[in-house]
């Protein structure tokens, strides 16, 4: 709890207060223990910090490329084929 508390509080700097509720408040139990799991993975060592940091820049090319693939697909259903001139 003290540590939703003092997330909500970092960001509320950066977003108005409902949105860094929102933020905090929409992550289920499991996620909250993922992460704070995650976090004393990577203060207690180096190479724990590198298998954090390493995830994280993984998801994040996992889910801009997911979101690229998606961008191409709405691109190419929108895209009327072309007319078939027979003269």
């Amino acid at each position: 709890m003290l540590r939703n508390r003092m997330e909500k509080g970092l960001l509320i700097k950066s977003y108005d207060k409902a949105e860094a509720e929102k933020l905090i408040d929409g992550r289920s139990v499991a996620t909250s223990i993922a992460l704070w799991g995650a976090s004393r993975i990577a203060t207690r060592s180096p190479i724990g910090l590198a298998v954090v940091a390493g995830g994280l820049a993984a998801k994040v090319f996992y889910d801009r490329g997911k979101r690229l693939e998606t961008k191409r697909r709405e691109r190419k259903a929108t895209r009327k084929p072309p007319a078939d001139s027979e003269s």
